[in-house]
């Protein structure tokens, strides 16, 4: 691929030649350049892929080991065992094991997006996909905390809670400075890596 720069004081654009069609093709120095990105965004895209996977992982678990995710939560909230509530009370256990697969349901929904944003936007540095992951993170994993600080912890939520919520610290602050603090959507030159 040919390229000729063509422009004046200092605003150039840049002519690529296709070297299949060799027919020019007119762009902005970002544009056909190899992308050079900040190292954070680097490492932050992969972390919300990683959180989004783990949040996957979770989803599955409330659809396939619904009992086995719900009878500790249940013990701490009720002082109630899941087995002797179970026995007494079959249609509204039934009715909570659909609500967590239901739930389970949506955590996989979400982690699917999650993977999807981080792959394809957060990892180019776009705006829109950093405020979306601090909106959504901001709610889900402080519903989550909220609900199990109310209705009590148990080592496995504590432990899924804590975990997340590094996941989605680290993926957000880690690129702010970034991906906040250029006007583009395209890295500065302060922040490159080759």
């Amino acid at each position: 691929m040919y390229e000729a720069p063509i422009g004046l004081f200092g605003r150039e654009k840049w002519i690529f030649y296709s070297i299949f069609t060799n027919k020019p093709i007119l762009g902005g120095i970002e544009e056909g350049v190899k992308k050079m990105q900040a190292p954070s965004v680097k490492v932050a895209w992969k972390v919300m892929l990683v959180q989004g996977i783990y949040l996957a992982v979770i989803g599955l678990l409330w659809i396939f080991l619904t009992q086995t995710i719900v009878a500790p939560t249940f013990a701490s909230f009720t002082a109630q065992s899941w087995s002797d509530f179970l026995a007494s009370n079959p249609k509204p256990a039934e009715l909570l094991t659909i609500v967590t697969k239901v739930a389970g349901a949506w955590v996989f929904v979400i982690a699917f997006l999650t993977i999807l944003i981080a792959w394809k936007s957060y990892s180019k540095a776009e705006k829109w996909s950093w405020y979306a992951f601090l909106v959504t993170g901001i709610i889900g994993w402080g519903s989550s905390l909220t609900y199990h600080t109310i209705i009590g912890w148990d080592l496995m939520t504590l432990v899924m809670c804590i975990v997340g919520v590094i996941l989605f610290v680290i993926g957000i602050v880690l690129p702010a400075k970034a991906i906040l603090g250029r006007s583009s959507g395209h890295p500065s030159k302060d922040n490159l890596e080759v």
